[in-house]
């Protein structure tokens, strides 16, 4: 049973690695964590853990730079348009574009 409301979202249709297959275990890990907000990258996630004092977006410097801030940045406009990432699923279906994001 997962108890956190975001990867319930993200896996509710469980996990599917072959989605991911390519990437090392690391990077997977890294990768799933980001999907679900728990990553070290995301500077709204390391203010909520206690090690940032400001979670701004780093592109924009407007909102809490949390996973879905980061995949509807204005900011990264352009180059979420020349990986093709439309929007958030894209996260599940086109990692490694998302990665290069």
């Amino acid at each position: 049973v997962i108890s956190h409301e975001r990867s319930e979202k993200v896996y509710e249709k469980g996990v599917k690695y072959e989605v991911e297959r390519g990437m090392t275990r690391e990077d997977g890990v890294d990768f799933r964590r980001f999907r679900t907000g728990h990553s070290l990258e995301l500077k709204g996630y390391r203010k909520r853990i206690g090690l940032e004092e400001e979670g701004l977006c780093r592109r924009c410097g407007e909102e809490e730079e949390e996973v879905v801030h980061v995949m509807r940045c204005p900011a990264g406009l352009s180059a979420r348009r020349r990986l093709k990432i439309k929007n958030r699923a894209d996260l599940c279906r086109k990692p490694f574009e998302c990665l290069s994001y």
